[in-house]
């Protein structure tokens, strides 16, 4: 039993093709598994099915599908010959089926057909199918409405079998932050039913979150109406809290027309894309009060090329740098950077320099050749007058004492302190305490790190001040920097990887503010990956929430997890 199918070709010179099927069923669709293929708009992928029986052929369409034949919309016909099936412009014209086959068609393709039109062959709609619409709907809205409501409402969750708990609706699962913290806690977040988790289910942990931008600009450009899970979303894979596209950032201060602020341009990072680095620093106001001078220190920003260090305190770097100068007094080792900086655990900032752990061991604050042992105290001027002024005053009151002071000759050049002194006692203790206090704080020792404020007044306790030293921890308050990820270079290891950006061998005061610059950071870094550079984007150098409120109050982490630790512990 076979089929003949004769497919007209107007364009070869035969002028058919006839194709020969072992079969007496016929399938015809769009889809490219069909025996009888045609495309074209309304033709679905299994469109029908032809039948032979004894010289006709009936037709059987699927849902969905219907034919015309003879000018007629049918689903299901039978063809005799002479009929003629239309579809889509396409003509199957039933013929005498020749001898040995059963049945015979020829089919005529519609030359106008756009093969764009193929995909729309395929089922779109329920229509299309055996599905329906409203029945499987309600089948699942009150399968959904039971599991998910209806059980867990009325049943204990201990109760509850695995398909109705929180796994069976859950989009994914917590970030292990999250899930370490609050556990399966969910009302934590989830506060009240049906309403998505608010900003202050948050701050309930994150107690002192800041915001992106003070007031008023923080309203002004419409962060204030933006919900904290709007870029931190959970249950999402892969797992990922923290927006890190530049995009987050250069969509804001492509423009920053900005009324509250006054921002530059930045589009991307490179020398033409950002704006050049700005330092932080302390600044100090003085007022004279009394017989002394009162600070009050605020954060200035300036630009590098204008930016001076006024801490008060008098460093070279470029003498303890250099071995010829300065070596270590306990292993006659050069002074290395790491020698008074030491990195703390943040791998950003480093431990504050203090003359006990850094300075001491080399300058000892000895005042007497006739007492090695005694030290002045260091950090107020009065207790170092009244130390000098009792160590005097023994040194002249004590009998074992005079003979040593008072039996050295003058020797020429030597300044007064030297000579042995006549007077009353207390007069040359009071005399040799005022010579020593100028020495100290005027031509050698307090003075020679420290600027020495020196007023008239008699009162020698209240004559000098040493003006407070306060070092910038951070010169770019608003950035992240990696130290210790810059310690390791090419072909630069410890001090020449901390003189790559540093230029300490060439300072000689510590107003120099050797903070490397923009193009310091672009000769090694790119937005993009670039040959030979490393890529840096937005996130790796800045934060969206600013943390001096953290450091304000004295938190290292912005987060507190008091509240949550009880129920989930």
């Amino acid at each position: 039993m076979a089929i003949l199918v004769r497919e007209i070709d107007t364009t070869s010179d035969t002028g058919a093709l006839d194709q020969v099927f072992d079969s007496d069923q016929l399938k015809l669709g769009s889809a490219s598994d069909r025996d009888v293929q045609l495309i074209g708009r309304g033709i679905l992928a299994k469109h029908a099915t032809l039948q032979a029986k004894a010289g006709s052929i009936e037709v059987k369409c699927n849902s969905g599908a219907t034919v015309e034949v003879n000018g007629e919309n049918v689903k299901r016909v039978t063809l005799n010959p002479g009929d003629l099936l239309e579809l889509a412009g396409h003509q199957l014209r039933a013929i005498e089926p020749p001898s040995g086959f059963e049945a015979a068609f020829e089919v005529e393709h519609n030359p106008d057909i756009d093969p764009a039109l193929f995909e729309a062959a395929f089922m779109t709609s329920l229509e299309q199918t055996w599905l329906a619409k409203r029945g499987p709907a309600w089948f699942w809205t009150i399968a959904v409405l039971v599991v998910g409501l209806a059980m867990p409402f009325y049943l204990d969750w201990d109760e509850l079998p695995w398909w109705a708990s929180d796994q069976s609706w859950s989009s994914g699962p917590l970030h292990p932050v999250h899930e370490v913290a609050i556990g399966d806690n969910c009302s934590a977040c989830h506060v009240n039913a049906f309403e998505q988790v608010q900003d202050g289910a948050c701050t309930t942990c994150h107690v002192v979150m800041t915001d992106h931008a003070p007031m008023p600009l923080h309203a002004d450009v419409g962060l204030a109406a933006i919900r904290c899970a709007s870029c931190h979303k959970e249950h999402n894979e892969p797992i990922h809290l923290t927006v890190t596209a530049d995009a987050l950032c250069t969509d804001c201060h492509a423009q920053p027309d900005w009324p509250a602020a006054k921002l530059a341009s930045v589009t991307g990072f490179h020398n033409d894309q950002h704006s050049k680095f700005r330092a932080d620093l302390l600044v100090s106001t003085s007022t004279e009060r009394g017989t002394g001078l009162v600070f009050d220190w605020s954060i200035e920003s300036a630009l590098l090329a204008d930016a001076v260090d006024r801490s008060n305190l008098k460093y070279p770097h470029d003498i303890h740098l250099d071995p010829e100068q300065v070596r270590d007094l306990s292993t006659g080792e050069p002074l290395t950077c790491a020698y008074c900086h030491t990195l703390r655990a943040d791998d950003e900032h480093f431990e504050m320099v203090n003359m006990e752990d850094h300075c001491r061991s080399c300058h000892d604050l000895k005042f007497d050749r006739q007492a090695p042992d005694r030290e002045l105290p260091h950090g107020n001027p009065a207790e170092v007058v009244l130390m000098m002024e009792g160590h005097f005053l023994r040194t002249f009151t004590d009998p074992d004492q005079q003979s040593t002071t008072r039996t050295r000759r003058r020797v020429p050049g030597r300044d007064r302190a030297s000579e042995a002194c006549t007077d009353d006692p207390y007069v040359c203790a009071k005399r040799r305490t005022a010579d020593e206090a100028a020495n100290q704080f005027t031509r050698r020792g307090c003075v020679t790190c420290h600027d020495v404020y020196e007023n008239d007044t008699t009162d020698l306790l209240a004559r000098y001040q040493v003006l407070p030293v306060r070092l910038t921890q951070d010169f770019y308050n608003a950035a992240l920097f990696d130290h210790r990820a810059h310690l390791t270079q090419e072909g630069a290891l410890g001090d020449e990887a901390c003189l790559t950006c540093h230029d300490a061998t060439a300072s000689s005061a510590s107003s120099d503010l050797l903070i490397p610059g923009l193009e310091n950071c672009t000769a090694c870094h790119d937005d993009h990956r670039t040959a030979n550079l490393i890529p840096l984007h937005c996130a790796d150098c800045h934060s969206f929430h600013p943390r001096e409120h953290w450091e304000a109050a004295g938190l290292e982490t912005p987060l507190d997890l008091s509240s949550v630790w009880g129920e989930t512990r």
